[in-house]
Parts: C-alpha cells; sequence; structure tokens
C-alpha cells in the first residue's frame, strides 16, 4: 500500500502477491483489448501526421496524429520527409498503442483542412 494513506494506517494488506500480480494481468489485458478496439476505426481512413524523424530503436520513420496516437510510417521512395513537415497518410493498421500507416504526400495544415473539413459541435 501507498504510504501516508488512509489504507496504510488502518488496514492489513491481505491480498496475497499472486493475486493482486492476476488482477494486474487482467486490467491490463482489458485495457489493451479496448484500447485496440477504438484504434480500430482508424484503419482505412486518411490521416494528417506530424512528422518526427526515425525511431531510435529501429531507424522507422514515425509521427504523431491530431490525437497524440503514435503513427509508423511507410514511406514510398519518392517521398522526401523533413522532421516538422505535415504529412498525409492513409492508415493501414492499428494496435493498441500506435498506428501504422502509408505516407501519401507531404502538406499543410491548412491545405490538408480545406481538403477534409472537420466537424465543428459548436454549431
Amino acid at each position: 500500500m501507498r504510504e501516508k494513506t488512509h489504507a496504510h494506517r488502518k488496514y492489513q494488506d491481505d491480498v496475497p502477491a499472486d493475486v493482486k500480480s492476476r488482477r494486474l494481468q487482467e486490467i491490463i489485458a482489458t485495457f489493451h483489448a479496448s484500447a485496440k478496439g477504438r484504434n480500430q476505426r482508424f484503419v482505412g481512413t486518411q490521416g494528417l501526421v506530424l512528422y518526427e524523424g526515425l525511431t531510435k530503436r529501429h531507424s522507422r520513420p514515425f509521427g504523431s496524429d491530431d490525437y497524440g496516437h503514435k503513427v509508423f510510417l511507410d514511406v514510398p521512395p519518392n517521398l522526401s520527409l523533413q522532421p516538422g513537415q505535415y504529412v498525409r497518410v492513409h492508415v493501414d493498421a492499428a494496435s493498441s498503442t500506435s498506428l501504422s500507416a502509408t505516407a501519401v504526400a507531404t502538406t499543410t495544415q491548412a491545405e490538408y483542412y480545406d481538403e477534409h473539413p472537420q466537424v465543428s459541435f459548436g454549431q
């Protein structure tokens, strides 16, 4: 238990470590299943990604979308990207923690949103 809490002062920790571990694994599995389901809605769609560069571990191109998802990119040989550029992408796959997409073309935010207007909930 966390120190300096009511539970730490008043209660005894009587849950065995193996039960705690099993419960944590169930929570993690539920989270990943739910997150993957939510991310699946992006598969087959177009999106805007801010290109950030290459990953440190595998030197794979990546960036972030408007929703804060990490997006791993397949970049065609005819497309040259520089960190800080916006890229129009087609989302090919999703996991619980990231998206995989194919880079289609470089663009700007203004150009992208002129072509793909967003829904406004305030009007």
